[in-house]
């Protein structure tokens, strides 16, 4: 049994994939990101109900969602329906147990109906619904599922953590599914879902089974049961389409053999401007180590709030799913706009994004440093910087300043960079450590597309999107020039030594202007759609 597992090295990243790898194969036990397909909903745009209606939703209300997302010209192609659609009621004991796998009577019909209006009336290709690993908060009413043996289990919680968290509950009893049904109960419940047209579920709580598992196995055995059963569940009914919530204790972890999409934070709260600067650095450095098990999944957000931007930049370049919560008249399109292609998809980042080594031991929320977050792109590297310091007095509003460099881009090959600047649409051409001045005032970010220069050519993809580089999904150089392959339509960008002879789109000349002074060829194709971009 392995007590204590410590690693040594130089490079950080290496030595986190290298410990990661060693750690699981030392364990036995699970799989890395890595070895793990994502599943296909992580490259759609998606819409969570949760801080739209909390509880109130209802079938109307999905309804009346998607109809304001489709009158602004941005649709979501998932859907999570979040609490509130379940059959629940309260227990003696206080808490609130699931009672039926059917919805509750705010969706007439089951969830049949709902979601046959989604996909049929809005084009959605996924329809998620959210549920507790233990069926609901309180766990599962032992009258209404007799047989599934409930056991009755007090929450009892570690003085670690009692001394850490102040606000815990008070002590509660669950309705807990006992081991050996556990799989029978996720695929009854699971079955039924998806004969209602389901996709895939998010399941949250996760990490409650360690508070109940004290006569059940112990912890570990009990989230190895649960998990085991779950992911098999998901895998016969749901194709694998599972997002993982409350999850990022190590048992679940070291125990995801097939899932990988896990929420990396606590939740998002837009009215608490403290915690929007730490929303960001929390997921950011829960993806360096956990990244190397899971998908970081940077959790929903409101594009429509006083930091959507902030947030939107940050889940952008995240390299997780991307999906905002907003209310009905709650959307920024100019914001959605820019995370989106006009497909629904994503121009999603390769790899979950991770802090730069100069901050990876400074805490950004409380140190006057930013926070610079670097992943890579199919031919481009991005860093997101982000000021995540916050003041109550409007006078204590502190303005940021530090560097960026193409250093900062881990892997990324190449001696001279062009770097793209979205938010003051500058373009810099540098070497590889030569450094970039960046200043910010409180929320408030830059992303810097950092892109090679072959031939004296650089891609930076498509500046409509604050991912530019991700708009690109192959390019190739020879003798004449580079040709690229986008993902859209849209304002492409290439940093250019000198003006190009001639630029074809999809075999077609086009009509292009070249900046002498930033020298940076500008391209606008209005068609939407993939194309191909030559330069010579």
């Amino acid at each position: 049994m392995t007590g204590l597992f410590v690693a040594v090295g130089e490079d950080p990243y290496t030595l986190m994939a290298d410990a990661a790898r060693s750690a699981m194969a030392r364990m036995c036990c699970g799989r890395l990101r890595r070895e793990k397909p994502a599943p296909s909903f992580v490259d759609y745009f998606g819409w969570c109900t949760w801080d739209a209606f909390y509880q109130q939703v209802s079938q109307e209300k999905v309804r009346e969602g998607l109809q304001s997302f489709a009158d602004g010209g941005v649709s979501p192609k998932f859907i999570i329906l979040d609490d509130g659609w379940q059959s629940v009621r309260k227990a003696a004991t206080g808490e609130e147990r699931l009672t039926a796998f059917q919805a509750n009577e705010k969706f007439p019909g089951d969830l049949y109906p709902t979601i046959g209006m989604a996909k049929d009336d809005f084009g959605l290709k996924y329809f998620f619904v959210w549920h507790a690993i233990t069926g609901y908060w309180g766990g599962v009413d032992a009258a209404a599922f007799p047989r599934y043996r409930i056991c009755d289990i007090q929450q009892v919680f570690s003085p670690g953590i009692l001394s850490r968290c102040q606000d815990m509950p008070p002590v509660t009893i669950t309705g807990v599914v006992a081991p050996e049904a556990i799989h029978r109960f996720f695929c009854d419940y699971h079955r039924h879902l998806r004969l209602q047209g389901v996709d895939g579920v998010k399941v949250d709580c996760q990490a409650a089974l360690e508070v109940e598992a004290r006569s059940l196995g112990g912890r570990v055995a009990l989230m190895r049961e649960y998990h085991a059963a779950l992911e098999g569940s998901v895998h016969t009914h749901f194709f694998g389409e599972l997002i993982n919530c409350m999850s990022l204790s190590n048992d679940m972890l070291f125990h995801a053999l097939n899932s990988t999409v896990t929420r990396s934070s606590t939740d998002y709260s837009p009215r608490d401007p403290h915690s929007h600067g730490l929303h960001i650095y929390t997921n950011a450095q829960i993806s360096y180590f956990a990244g190397e098990f899971i998908l970081p999944d940077w959790d929903m957000f409101q594009s429509g709030s006083f930091c959507g931007a902030f947030h939107a930049a940050a889940r952008a370049i995240s390299g997780g799913p991307v999906y905002v919560s907003d209310t009905i008249d709650g959307h920024d399109f100019t914001v959605l706009r820019k995370l989106v292609f006009s497909d629904g998809t994503l121009p999603r980042a390769h790899a979950p994004a991770r802090p730069t080594r100069d901050c990876l031991f400074h805490d950004p929320t409380k140190e006057p440093v930013l926070l610079k977050v670097f992943t890579h792109n199919a031919t481009t590297g991005v860093i997101g910087i982000f000021n995540a310091g916050y003041h109550e007095n409007e006078g204590e509003k502190l303005i940021l300043s530090g560097t960026v460099s193409a250093a900062d881009v881990e892997g990324l090959a190449g001696k001279q960079f062009a770097v793209y600047l979205h938010s003051t649409c500058r373009v810099i051409c540098c070497t590889r450590a030569e450094p970039i001045a960046i200043s910010l005032s409180e929320l408030d970010f830059e992303i810097c597309t950092v892109a090679p220069v072959q031939n004296g050519i650089a891609p930076l993809g498509l500046a409509d999107f604050y991912n530019s580089g991700g708009a690109i999904s192959a390019q190739t150089h020879d003798s004449r020039g580079v040709t690229v392959s986008l993902r859209d339509g849209g304002n492409f960008i290439a940093w250019c030594a000198c003006q190009p002879a001639s630029v074809q789109v999809d075999g077609i000349a086009y009509p292009f202007s070249y900046d002498q002074s930033t020298q940076l060829l500008a391209v606008r194709i209005d068609s939407m759609g993939q194309h191909s971009v030559q330069i010579t």
